[in-house]
């Protein structure tokens, strides 16, 4: 099943949250539920469960959105900062 593919984030007031619900919104790489209620997170995960094109779009976008934080990039962005001190 494509269930396990799909990102859901379920927004709670925290600054953390706020800036992962707005990081997933800006890369399209999330269904977003920004209403704290259980209905809006079963309304979520049916239009997730019912739309498998929609959860391939999320999950391309996710890979899209995590190169920079690759853990080569990581790597090699950390070596520079090093050498150069």
């Amino acid at each position: 099943q494509f269930i396990d593919r799909f990102a859901l984030s379920h927004r709670f007031p925290r600054v953390l949250d706020q800036r992962f619900a707005r990081f997933c919104k800006q890369h399209d790489c999330a269904e977003i539920v920004s209403e704290r209620s259980h209905e809006a997170l079963v309304v979520a995960l049916r239009r997730l469960l019912s739309d498998e094109k929609r959860v391939a779009e999320l999950a391309a976008n996710s890979l899209k959105a995590a190169q920079p934080f690759s853990r080569d990039l990581v790597r090699e962005t950390f070596v520079e900062h090093i050498n150069k001190v």
